[in-house]
This record gives C-alpha cells, structure tokens and sequence, in this order.
C-alpha cells in the first residue's frame, strides 16, 4: 500500500466539493464544467493511482488502498493505463490486464468515486515494440486502444476517459490533428 506521503504527492486534480456527489449518478457536462444527475456543479478531487502502466498486474492495489484515498477526501481515482499490455498482438500483451483494469473500476466505484482512465504510455504506433513508454503524442494504436476501452465503459456514467496523459513538444496543430512528430506519426486529439 502507498503511504499518505506518497498517495498526497500523487493528487491528479484540486476541489471544493459537497457530499452530495458522492451519491452522484451520471456526469453531464456543459461547456467547461461537469454536472451531476441534478445539474449540481461538480468539482473532482482525486488521487493518480500509478503501477498500471509500468506492470500488467499493477503494484500494492487493493480496495484498502482506494478505502484511504476515499477517507482522505477524494470523490475520483485516475488509473494511469498502457495501451501495450491492452491490445493483443503487441508484444507487451498482457491476457490479464483487462480484468485486472475492471477489478480496479470495481472497487473504486464500490465506494461510490468516480473513475478517471488515463491513457499514460503508448507504442509509436509500433506493436512489436516491446518496451512502451510515456511519448510526446497518441498513435494509431491509442485510437484502437480507445476504441476497446468505450466499446467496455461508454456507458458506465462514472467513468471519464482521459485521452492522453501530457502530451508535450507538438505544436498546437499536431496535438489537435496529428502528425509526424519524434520519428512517428501521431494522431490528434480531434481523432481520439
């Protein structure tokens, strides 16, 4: 389990927030602000939840650990995710990440949080690449990665999808259209 020093440096987001939306269940949203089920304004203040990104079966994850975040204020989880242990046929493939993915949804919806999946390391768009990282921009798998993940939790109210974790060095353009950037073609935001 992370201790209190470790999960505080990991918080992803700051709020002020009532506890009726504990009890939320569905997010609307309406130009930059998110809603409840009852068009109450909804701030999320969570921790980042790392491990799933670097190791197919995560480190230390329990639903104690996601119980501590919970007594420590927090209405979201983000669980950082790596397109390479998800899409089989990559050489990263992982045949049990999927479900260890959905027992983390699980258990932090079981305490009534909302679940943030974060797309945080990626391929090139190169399937035999063995060793994925975190890059500048998606690729042409993220959007084959995006594509399986919404056919799974499109309808779940209490996910929210995090298209790509930091992208960094691309112009403004590359990162809404795509483009050749690092020796790969990336796919913008506008695509995912």
């Amino acid at each position: 389990m992370y201790t209190q020093t470790t999960i505080l440096r990991n918080i992803a987001t700051t709020l002020t927030l009532s506890v009726y939306f504990l009890y939320a269940s569905a997010f609307t949203t309406s130009g930059n602000k998110i809603y409840d089920s009852n068009g109450n304004a909804v701030l999320l203040r969570g921790f980042a939840r790392p491990s799933l990104e670097w190791n197919p079966v995560g480190e230390s994850l329990s639903v104690a650990d996601y119980t501590l975040m919970k007594n420590k204020g927090a209405n979201a989880v983000r669980i950082s995710l790596n397109q390479c242990f998800w899409l089989a046929g990559h050489a990263g493939y992982s045949s049990t990440y999927a479900a260890t993915v959905a027992q983390q949804v699980s258990w932090i919806k079981s305490l009534g949080m909302a679940v943030i999946l974060d797309l945080h390391w990626s391929d090139q768009g190169n399937m035999q690449l063995s060793s994925c990282g975190q890059q500048n921009m998606a690729d042409a798998n993220s959007v084959t990665f995006w594509t399986q993940v919404a056919t799974i939790y499109k309808n779940d109210p209490m996910i929210i999808f995090e298209l790509y974790n930091e992208p960094h060095d691309v112009s403004w353009n590359t990162w809404l259209n795509g483009g050749s950037d690092s020796g790969y073609t990336t796919v913008g935001m506008q695509t995912l």
